[in-house]
């Protein structure tokens, strides 16, 4: 397989992937082989379940409109069943499913926030989650809360930071900056992280781009050594 080898020449490994709850209904036999060729060990779905008539829409070019806008604490409940279904016969398969956050998570239903009952819905022997933390911050709240209520269930860190000033929504809307170089307390969040038995950390940094994206990985990748030195076991 080309992504193995490509992998393979460079080093490196490929130990988490990301896959939709519909790519998953479509086709799970395919991606589970696959990632077993690749060497995945947990798949992470990114995006809620979507009604078909929804899906279609999304699917045509109006992916975040839908999303941040469409959803119900109903279609939310969906995607917590399908995530522990699929949890549990990934588990068979040798795999381990998590669910990763955007701000539209935090659209709050009513007096209700989607997140949180997605999160009271899953088994956490069966469904972890992977933590983005620039888009927890984009939605005006603290990553360091999330891992203090619910240590364990983390697997995974997407670090991302946000520019001063930006003005938290909950509708797919970020202005990342390099990691370090914005708003967020990465020394608490890492500690926080750690503390949580988080032990996979990925650094990310969505366009657009005020420098060339390897500038800024190596950017936010010195600072975040950094930071780590300094982590208390």
């Amino acid at each position: 397989m080309d992504t193995r080898r490509a992998l393979d020449a460079a080093g490196l490994e490929c130990i988490s992937a990301h896959v939709r709850l519909w790519e998953l209904e479509a086709a799970a036999d395919a991606l589970i082989e696959r990632a077993r060729r690749i060497g995945v060990r947990t798949l992470v779905v990114p995006v809620p379940w979507l009604p078909p008539d929804a899906l279609q829409r999304a699917l045509a070019g109006d992916m975040l409109e839908v999303l941040a806008h469409e959803m119900t604490l109903d279609g939310w409940k969906r995607t917590a069943d399908l995530l522990n279904s699929y949890g549990e016969r990934l588990r068979a398969e040798g795999l381990g499913l998590a669910y990763h956050n955007h701000n539209i998570d935090f659209r709050r239903c009513g007096t209700r926030i989607p997140y949180d009952e997605l999160v009271a819905a899953t088994d956490a022997s069966l469904v972890r989650l992977e933590l983005d933390c620039g888009w927890v911050a984009s939605a005006g709240l603290d990553p360091i809360a999330y891992l203090q209520r619910w240590p364990r269930r983390y697997m995974g860190l997407h670090i991302k930071d946000v520019k001063a000033g930006f003005v938290a929504n909950v509708e797919m809307a970020t202005d990342p900056i390099e990691v370090g170089s914005g708003v967020m307390d990465w020394p608490g969040i890492l500690q926080a992280a750690y503390s949580a038995g988080v032990r996979e950390y990925y650094i990310e940094q969505e366009p657009p781009f005020v420098r060339p994206p390897m500038e800024s990985v190596r950017m936010s990748l010195e600072f975040v050594s950094r930071a780590a030195r300094l982590l208390k076991g």
